[in-house]
């Protein structure tokens, strides 16, 4: 008698849990009472079935929801892009991605005290990306060209900033002024573009005087440069970091793409609470096909009648699945449930809910079944 009690609490426990148990996609809990309401059938099935799937008594959840865990693991690093610059809001370049794929985005940035942000992640189609031509003005104007900051050290590091009226790269030419014309050096970052501009120029000398200009090119290729500005290194201006809060985080306000007319690939433009590093990184994920079965209304997809079984069921000695069938002697079935038009799968052959035949077979497995692909010539060979 208490062997039998503690088994019925054991048992109590275990499906207590079960019913608790909820998969989570999108942010949004989902559980089987939700789904009783409109699948009222299928659960009479389950009930009233001889062989019951112990998955569709556990709940829905279990088959039919993809966790956030099955999406990263359909997730491939497809490419990775770095900002080398800390900016506030600049274009990249992107490249050409594939119309066909799905991408996950995640961008991350890193201010100068090396605070991080958590990833900001967007989900990208490549075929819904607009064209943005009309939304941006060809550059015009260079100004408020001034040396920021000047720190000495073994060498003397001196940053150069200044704006235009579009988002343009960045370049510096500096020399010696004794150099008279002679010896120019070149900084230049030719594949971000941006509105607010720093460069960082290293290794200067000390007690020396250089001379330098800016130079900007739009995303359309129309190029502007500066006049001729001087630094003595002799002196030091202290970085004005106007209002920024020293304890405030990098944020990601903005990501979006669009394209230009008379430009292939893409661009991505970000935009930042303060002026970050960025690393960004495109995932491609691997999108799921659904089109509804021969048999049911209900749209059944390659994860749920393939990829959920796997999780419990061993395939090593089953019979082939995600395939098409092919060849003289077999055919597609015509009143068994496929996916994208003939593809077998787990679920075509054993009913997922539930059976009045063993292994939740749909039809009597020991012959019927084989015969709704193969034909007769099955048993001759």
């Amino acid at each position: 008698m208490i062997r039998k009690s503690l088994f019925l609490i054991f048992m109590l426990t275990i499906v207590f849990f079960l019913k608790s148990f909820s998969a989570i996609t999108n942010g949004t809990n989902m559980d089987s009472s939700g789904c009783r309401k409109c699948h009222e059938e299928i659960f009479k099935k389950v009930e009233t079935s001889p062989y019951r799937h112990a998955a569709a008594l556990s709940g829905c959840e279990v088959c039919h929801v993809e966790s956030e865990q099955d999406i990263e693991d359909n997730k491939r690093e497809e490419r990775s892009l770095s900002i080398p610059i800390p900016l506030e809001d600049f274009v990249v370049p992107v490249g050409t991605l594939e119309k066909e794929k799905q991408y996950q985005v995640e961008v991350v940035l890193t201010d100068a005290d090396e605070k991080q942000s958590d990833p900001y992640v967007v989900n990208l189609n490549v075929e819904k990306i607009k064209d943005y031509t009309h939304k941006f003005r060809r550059l015009k104007n260079i100004k408020d060209v001034h040396l920021e900051e000047i720190e000495p050290g073994l060498f003397v590091r001196a940053t150069i900033a200044w704006h235009t009226d579009a988002p343009s790269t960045s370049k510096v030419e500096y020399r010696l002024a004794e150099s008279k014309g002679n010896g120019h050096y070149t900084v230049e970052y030719d594949e971000v573009y941006t509105w607010d501009h720093r460069i960082e120029l290293n290794k200067l000398g000390h007690n020396k005087k250089y001379i330098y200009k800016v130079i900007s090119k739009d995303l359309f290729g129309t190029e502007v440069q500066s006049g001729e500005y001087k630094i003595e290194t002799d002196r030091k201006k202290e970085t004005d970091n106007g209002n920024e809060s020293l304890d405030e985080i990098p944020l990601v306000e903005k990501v979006e793409f669009f394209r230009l007319k008379g430009k292939k690939g893409i661009y991505m433009r970000v935009k930042t609470n303060k002026p970050s590093y960025c690393a960004v990184t495109f995932y491609a994920v691997e999108q799921k096909q659904e089109k509804p079965s021969y048999v049911h209304n209900f749209t059944i997809d390659r994860y749920t009648t393939i990829d959920a079984c796997n999780n419990c069921h061993s395939f090593t000695v089953s019979h082939p699945v995600g395939m098409r069938p092919s060849g003289d002697h077999v055919r597609i079935p015509e009143d068994l449930p496929t996916i994208e038009d003939g593809i077998i799968t787990c679920v075509s052959c054993h009913d997922p809910h539930g059976s009045s035949r063993m292994y939740l077979a749909r039809v009597d497995f020991k012959e019927d079944l084989c015969l709704k692909c193969h034909d007769d010539t099955i048993y001759d060979r």
